[in-house]
């Protein structure tokens, strides 16, 4: 009894320590793999993942060194395409843009918007106005941060899974 209690426990720790290596590998291949990719396409490519993995809520807005929160960040969102291709919502009305990244440098260009007239204290038209000054990004864990050229910052949540769900934050 204790040979097969010995061998199944050595059989445990192999697989976990299999299971770790793996895990391990996967979770850095963006730094082995762009190393050797020449013009660094790959690192590009990789860069563009943070940003299409998640439609970014609007959440805050932080000109002059204040800290402005954004009511109803479901009303404000951007959804960047793999293609190049930026969806914007801006409370009730659509655009549809594009966007270039390299490396820390993000370029949006806004294009043609819906122009219905949203009800109450709307920041639709000033979002797509900072959107077009766009000047660099960083992406820390679920948030997103647009640095604009007069060092206002945007910031930007992902949607946590209860979010998906249709919930109301």
């Amino acid at each position: 009894n204790m040979q097969k209690f010995a061998n199944k426990s050595r059989n445990s720790c192999i697989v976990l320590a299999i299971f770790s290596l793996t895990m391990a590998i996967l979770f850095n291949v963006d730094s082995l793999s762009a190393k050797g990719t020449k013009g660094g396409v790959l690192a590009r490519q990789q860069q563009n993942i943070g940003l299409v993995a998640n439609p970014w809520r609007w959440n805050k807005l932080a000109p002059s060194g204040d800290l402005i929160n954004i009511e109803e960040p479901s009303k404000y969102t951007l959804d960047f395409g793999s293609d190049g291709v930026l969806l914007i919502k801006a409370d009730c009305n659509r655009a549809a843009g594009s966007y270039t990244v390299d490396g820390a440098r993000l370029s949006i260009k806004v294009g043609p918007s819906t122009l219905a007239a949203c009800p109450g204290s709307s920041r639709g038209e000033e979002l797509l106005q900072l959107l077009a000054t766009t000047d660099r990004f960083v992406i820390a864990g679920d948030t997103l941060i647009l640095i604009l050229k007069n060092d206002t910052s945007l910031a930007f949540k992902a949607p946590t899974m209860i979010d998906r769900c249709g919930e109301q934050v």
